[in-house]
């Protein structure tokens, strides 16, 4: 019975690695021996649903655990709001995309508990990021050096289509860049993925290794910084940028330990030199990204969003207290936009803002909860996690939200989902180690 259990404990891990691994990759699976109700769905559901039936059939171990010391603070509000979500499709304006999405968050939520409760090595998962770095950055440099996606539609790519058409492409006067997708649905996503996965292994810094280890690992930091400027992202760019100041704070603990400054030194030189190398090369395309430029694409951009937050600010002001139902918000949007003058250019999606989308679904109710969760969250990171590993991916968690002030993704998606709530799940996890380990401990690439 111990061995069966072993084995069971052992593909648990598996399966959540897998997810994570997964969270870039836009692929649905279809089969014949697969359930009717997952034949098409996202490949990264399956050790989702694999990971949540092992931990029920083991008992749900850490549960009760979790239930007894700080961690139970975070787990009823973020379980309030997954009730709540579910409750919104008796009030909601269009009941079947309500039933329909909060299933899914459901499922979110079902794994953000395995997370918090019996969640793997944050160090484990910091390699699985790293490979997801290097494998989605092969394939978005050569998206980008060809300048079109590779048809390698089998993985998840996404569809590629004559000249570019209806995908995200950058304009410089008579150049045209594709931004690269990767295997994910969207750049923004695909830098979002990248930011998530460059502070996740801020660990890396304490590590003591030979210098060939270390060079290993700094070529993967350079690689993936370099792969997040070329997404283009704006808002995965300036949220990159608050992940960093995130962690600068933590150094202001008292007992926190800093990394050694001639690694600082070695990593802030290599980001340096790659930011600027970007510019250099892309000097036309950034500027036309950041709005400089008179390109009139990046209006029609900046356009839509803010057509987008003033349809979520009349749901907010039509329904305030329960919302307009989760996943609701493009349907209605796109009903506002077909009885305007703009509903034959433009169709209904979600608004480019986390907190506006939250609010006009969930209404304030949910939206209190909601807010509640991550300021617990991060309070506890804040005075319990010492873990530079943790902090890192703590960090991680903090830029999707960063992220969310510009994008939906991560709300909307269930891959980015999956990585924001099942991120701080695992962070909070270790949130009982109350001190930072050591360099030793820091240096093993495999738990013990």
């Amino acid at each position: 019975m111990h061995f069966f259990r072993a084995i069971l404990q052992r593909l648990l891990q598996i399966a959540i690695l897998a997810v994570f691994f997964l969270i870039p990759w836009y692929l649905r699976v279809y089969s014949d021996w697969l359930p009717t109700f997952m034949s098409g769905a996202y490949a990264i559901t399956l050790p989702a649903y694999l990971s949540i039936g092992l931990w029920i059939i083991l008992g749900a171990p850490g549960l009760l655990k979790a239930l007894r010391d700080v961690r139970r603070w975070w787990i009823v509000p973020t379980a309030a709001l997954v009730v709540w979500a579910r409750l919104s499709v008796t009030w909601s304006l269009y009941p079947a995309s309500t039933l329909e999405v909060s299933q899914v968050f459901v499922t979110v939520g079902l794994f953000t508990l395995v997370m918090v409760c019996t969640g793997p090595s944050i160090r484990q998962i910091a390699i699985v990021l790293a490979m997801g770095i290097i494998f989605q950055g092969v394939i978005s440099v050569t998206q980008t050096a060809s300048n079109h996606l590779l048809g390698i539609e089998v993985l998840g790519e996404h569809a590629a289509t004559p000249d570019n058409l209806g995908l995200s492409v950058i304009a410089a006067g008579n150049e045209r860049l594709l931004r690269p997708y990767g295997l994910t649905n969207h750049p923004n996503m695909l830098g979002g993925y990248f930011a998530v996965a460059l502070l996740s292994l801020y660990g890396w810094l304490y590590s003591k290794l030979d210098r060939w280890r270390q060079a290993v690992r700094l070529s993967i930091g350079v690689f993936g910084l370099w792969c997040l400027c070329l997404s283009f992202s704006r808002g995965a760019w300036g949220a990159f940028v608050i992940g960093i100041i995130a962690i600068l704070i933590t150094w202001l603990r008292a007992g926190t330990e800093r990394p050694a400054r001639q690694r600082l030194a070695w990593v802030a030189v290599s980001g340096l030199c790659v930011v600027g190398l970007f510019g250099l090369t892309y000097h036309d395309f950034i500027l036309t990204r950041t709005g400089i430029s008179d390109e009139p694409s990046e209006y029609r951009s900046v356009s839509d969003r803010r057509m987008y937050t003033g349809i979520s600010l009349q749901a907010i002001y039509e329904y305030p207290v329960l919302g307009i139902g989760m996943g609701s918000f493009p349907w209605f949007s796109d009903a506002v936009l077909l009885a305007g003058p703009y509903g034959k250019y433009i169709r209904g999606d979600n608004v480019h803002n986390l907190p506006l989308l939250v609010f006009s679904e969930l209404g304030i109710i949910g939206f209190a909860i909601w807010l509640l969760a991550w300021c617990i969250g991060f309070g506890i990171v804040w005075h319990r996690v010492r873990d530079p590993f943790a902090i890192g991916l703590a960090a991680g968690v903090l830029v999707l939200l960063a992220a969310g002030m510009l994008d939906h993704y991560a709300y909307s998606l269930l891959h980015f989902a999956l990585l924001l709530w099942g991120g701080m799940g695992v962070v909070l996890g270790n949130a009982m180690k109350s001190q930072p380990p050591s360099a030793n401990e820091l240096s093993v690439t495999t738990p013990q």
